[in-house]
């Protein structure tokens, strides 16, 4: 594409959050999510490094998915720089550009923020906002007491930590809980990272009440800030990009102008949505001119074996 089809392309998407996608012969070839699309997409007419300037010119096409949020637009884009590994992404391929919890698996998990997850570990995110996670980890830790040091300081300790004697941790280096317990306390974080904000609201709310009422203010301000990043932590609207319901599944949509149709296919696998395209659909006299590069005619669609779904006309 050169300067003046980016600029033409850009006057027709919409100035929302979302993601757009610059393809080369039907492959995505790099990956990125903007507050406003299109004048995100616009600044590619005039790109600043060589590696842009370089994949603008292999691109043929852009297209975009727009999503209601900035956070949306950011899970999105990891997730599908994730399932495509597009040649001009530097970033996110691994997920080490945002923040992620991790659980490790070991007997007696340990919770952490991190760029680079351990092998076998359970995994949440990516987060745009670091701080607030920090938070969140902290306060999931105060309150159910999952350990945060590394598997080398967990198995030389003869003695609780210094996390222990805080309230951070119940250390179970040195037996102080027992497997079944802690198990218990892991399934409550757990559950909380999955959107159950209440599981560690109730007990840091009655905490900070707690604390009022024994005239500790300086404590209860601070167990109130942790209840503010825990009440937000899960409003930003990535449910929308990210699901509980771990299965796979084509939800379709269909969208009509004229004697023309747009049917749009979102592909989520394991609760997260990793995949979409469009398959252009043109009456009899429409389908006998070339179809748009980039764009699918009817019948060009992928086969699938998974269950379609009908939903509401996309934002595609």
């Amino acid at each position: 594409m050169d300067a003046e089809a980016v600029r033409e392309r850009a006057e027709d998407l919409p100035r929302e959050p979302g993601v757009y996608q610059f393809e080369a012969d039907g492959d995505v070839v790099y990956v990125g999510k903007a507050v406003d699309v299109r004048d995100r997409v616009r600044s590619y007419a005039d790109p600043r490094s060589e590696r842009i300037r370089r994949m603008v010119r292999a691109a043929d096409d852009v297209d975009v998915a727009v999503t209601d949020t900035e956070t949306q637009a950011l899970l999105l884009e990891a997730n599908l720089i994730k399932r495509h590994q597009p040649t001009y992404n530097v970033r996110l391929k691994d997920d080490k550009s945002y923040p992620l919890v991790q659980l490790t698996d070991h007997a007696f998990p340990r919770i952490q923020v991190t760029r680079d997850p351990d092998d076998g570990a359970t995994v949440f995110g990516p987060f745009t906002n670091k701080g607030r996670v920090d938070t969140v980890v902290k306060a999931l830790r105060s309150v159910y007491g999952l350990r945060g040091c590394s598997d080398h300081k967990y198995a030389d300790r003869d003695r609780p930590c210094l996390d222990h004697e805080m309230g951070l941790c119940t250390a179970p280096c040195t037996d102080e809980i027992d497997a079944d317990s802690y198990a218990d306390d892991v399934e409550s974080a757990v559950r909380f990272l999955e959107g159950e904000t209440g599981v560690l609201a109730g007990p840091l709310g009655e905490a900070m009440d707690a604390a009022a009422e024994e005239r500790a203010f300086e404590r209860a301000a601070s167990l109130r800030d942790r209840l503010d990043a825990v009440e937000a932590f899960h409003g930003g609207g990535g449910e929308a990009v990210v699901a509980d319901r771990e299965e796979t599944v084509d939800v379709l949509g269909v969208a009509t102008e004229g004697d023309a149709a747009t049917v749009a296919r979102l592909h989520s696998e394991d609760g997260k949505l990793v995949d979409r395209d469009r398959h252009r659909v043109a009456s009899e006299a429409r389908a006998k001119r070339a179809p748009r590069t980039g764009e699918r005619e009817e019948g060009a669609e992928r086969p699938t074996t998974r269950e379609p779904r009908a939903t509401r006309e996309p934002r595609c």
